[in-house]
């Protein structure tokens, strides 16, 4: 009697929860933020600053960094349990792409948040200066999709022009995942536009007076911004993480340097050039201009806003 009454429990609880399970799948709406408080959560400080921005003041929006603010770029990032369980909490989860997070590709395959908005859809992408070590470790050598996410520069938020593309690609994926908020994420989205626009325009006016000035460009975080102001790049040294500068790219710098009267040298904060002083004495005169590529932070909302501005300022003052 008593096992007889255990299994008619168990298929009536059964019961009720395929029931439940049915009624959820009939009234969800597909990729659609269904309960009143919305969390979004962000692969890195980059895509981080920019949701901050498009979700500001948004009533019952949270905006939660994955990976800690101070790590910078992820090209070796080993995703942690508390990084998981943080991405499993998202309605919406907000990422670069371009390679900037390659240990995402496993996960998303086979486990991705509801909602994946990603900042790179759509953007011309240039070729990266160097294949990250730990596709040859891991698989012996770098192919098929691997191969072509490891060529990619995934910097795009450094470049006003595709930063903005990325803001813009962002705020259309919140509205759609949360339409009730949409008018908010447009005002925030067309805000923060305007803030961008209003640098470029000034990058672009200090520019003009070194458009045929041979520059320097001592990370690959800088080519997007370098092909922004269509600047004359002689060489480019991918300095820092696991990169070595090869002999013959320091002699090719070298070559194109020598006798020059004025030369331009684009540095990203993360990195010392120290080692390559040597570079900056070849021309006859030369100017060093450091950029905060905002890779690292204190999780400011203005960050990249007050990053670049410091920039115009450097351009302004130092040419």
């Amino acid at each position: 009697m008593g096992r007889s009454l255990y299994i008619k429990i168990t298929a009536m609880l059964c019961a009720i929860a395929l029931i439940g399970a049915g009624i959820t799948a009939l009234t969800a709406a597909p990729h659609t933020v269904r309960r009143a408080g919305v969390r979004i959560v962000t692969s890195f400080y980059p895509v981080y600053i920019a949701a901050q921005n498009v979700a500001n003041g948004v009533d019952g929006v949270e905006v939660v960094n994955m990976v800690d603010g101070q790590f910078g770029c992820l090209h070796d990032y080993q995703m942690s349990p508390l990084d998981r369980v943080v991405m499993d909490s998202a309605d919406i989860f907000v990422m670069n792409g371009a390679g900037a997070e390659p240990f995402l590709e496993a996960v998303l395959a086979h486990h991705a948040p509801p909602v994946v908005i990603t900042l790179s859809q759509g953007i011309p992408l240039l070729e990266s200066g160097h294949v990250h070590s730990h596709d040859e470790e891991e698989h012996g050598h770098a192919h098929g999709e691997e191969a072509e996410a490891a060529a990619v520069n995934d910097h795009l938020w450094v470049s006003p022009r595709r930063y903005r593309q990325q803001i813009r690609t962002l705020c259309d994926g919140l509205k759609k995942a949360d339409p009730a908020h949409a008018q908010q994420y447009e005002q925030n989205a067309a805000r923060y536009l305007a803030q961008i626009d209003a640098i470029d325009a000034r990058l672009q006016s200090a520019a003009t007076a070194v458009a045929s000035v041979p520059t320097v460009l001592m990370h690959d975080s800088l080519a997007y911004l370098a092909e922004d102001l269509s600047l004359s790049v002689a060489a480019a040294l991918n300095l820092g993480e696991e990169n070595t500068v090869s002999a013959a790219t320091v002699s090719e710098a070298e070559d194109a340097l020598k006798g020059v009267p004025f030369a331009l040298f684009l540095c990203d904060s993360q990195y010392s050039q120290q080692d390559y002083a040597d570079l900056q004495a070849l021309p006859e005169r030369s100017a060093v201009i450091t950029v905060d590529t905002c890779v690292t932070g204190d999780g400011a909302a203005d960050h990249w806003i007050t990053a670049m501005t410091a920039l115009c300022e450097a351009w302004e003052d130092g040419i």
